[in-house]
């Protein structure tokens, strides 16, 4: 005990002097900068793309990322699509209000015929004996999600095998492994949380102010109702969703009866939906994409969009000439926003290094403080 209490002491001392030493570094630093203000002279964009740093991007533990890669994507695609098939071959139907709290059935009640006849309730809103159960509801947005998503990974596919033109298979590829298979790792429909999730929100908000704002049209058009009414429903639909999937996913983990898959594997795909809500590696790699081919406005406009998808085509086409097929698809699952500025970003050695006689005051500023407590 007394041995630990004296190494957190030491640490903590060790730490208290390298603050010291920082606090002088800055203030040096602060010193350099005010008679020449280049912040930026140490890096530059690489001119051909960084095309020719692509065989850098390898590394051995793609291996690892893109097995892991392949079997969150395969467990989200097989836990969505079994759970709402085994919901959607069961009763549709039921005559007893459901007793879980939903926005949605709070909100509204859905009509439907029964015998012909509707009956009244609550004066003006008509339902049937029989209503639509809300997981149905649910599994149907859900699968339509999926296969949407599916449909646009075959044509992508589809489109590598039989392509049109060389470059529309190579932009076929890029949207293949860097739009539709994220998206499938964690598709649910907890996903329309993202729309209203603030991060997300309130960029999009302020600019589609400022787009009618420059196009001096009023924000009581018809574009700015439908992008809050879009949102009012993707609040409804993600919050149910959310409620629905923490039910079921308890109840299999409080089923004495199942096997330790059938607990984990539910558990698993719920979190990595949750996760999913906002893919933080699409959404930092789009706003770097905005940041390096948006200028300085931060918008893309059509032209700024196509050079990007060209870009993104044209490296894909580098990295299957420099590896192998097996390494290809490794890279491709494994590519993150890392590997852009590794590409895109050059140093030109002209930063500010702190001199060597500079190095030697902050070692002896250390030293200094050091013996001072020792003393």
């Amino acid at each position: 005990m007394l041995v630990e209490r004296r190494s957190a002491a030491e640490s903590e001392g060790e730490s208290e002097h390298t603050v010291l030493a920082l606090d002088v570094e800055r203030d040096i630093i602060w010193s350099e900068y005010e008679k020449k203000s280049n912040f930026f002279e140490s890096v530059r964009l690489a001119q051909d793309g960084g095309f020719s740093k692509v065989p850098g991007l390898w590394a051995r533990k793609r291996w690892v990322l893109a097995i892991m890669a392949i079997a969150v994507l395969a467990m989200n695609v097989k836990t969505v699509l079994s759970n709402n098939f085994s919901i959607l071959s069961d009763t549709w139907t039921t005559n007893q209000p459901s007793p879980q709290f939903l926005i949605s059935t709070s909100v509204m009640r859905l009509p439907c015929a029964h015998n012909g006849t509707l009956a009244l309730l609550n004066k003006d809103i008509y339902v049937c004996d029989n209503q639509l159960k809300p997981e149905v509801l649910m599994a149907v947005l859900e699968l339509g999600m999926g296969l949407y998503l599916l449909f646009r990974a075959a044509r992508s596919m589809r489109h590598v095998c039989c392509a049109k033109s060389h470059a529309y298979r190579w932009h076929a590829v890029s949207s293949l492994f860097w739009n539709s298979m994220p998206e499938l790792s964690t598709f649910s429909a907890l996903r329309m949380l993202k729309h209203i999730t603030p991060s997300v929100l309130i960029p999009r908000l302020s600019a589609k102010i400022a787009s009618d704002k420059a196009s001096g049209t009023s924000m009581c058009n018809c574009k700015f109702i439908h992008f809050i009414v879009w949102r009012m429903c993707c609040a409804v639909i993600g919050v149910d969703a959310f409620l629905m999937k923490l039910r079921e996913v308890a109840l299999r983990i409080g089923n004495t009866e199942a096997t330790g898959l059938e607990e984990i594997i539910p558990a698993l795909a719920f979190l990595n939906q949750m996760l999913g809500i906002i893919n933080v590696g699409i959404f930092v790699r789009r706003r770097i994409f905005v940041f390096i081919f948006g200028g300085e406005d931060g918008v893309m406009n059509r032209d700024e969009k196509a050079t990007l998808q060209t870009w993104e085509a044209m490296l894909a086409q580098r990295i299957w000439q420099h590896f192998n097929c097996a390494r290809f698809v490794a890279v491709m699952l494994t590519y993150s926003d890392n590997d852009f500025q590794k590409l895109v970003l050059e140093d030109t050695g002209k930063g500010w290094k702190c001199p060597e006689t500079t190095r030697k005051m902050l070692g002896q500023v250390e030293l200094g403080s050091k013996s001072s407590d020792t003393a």
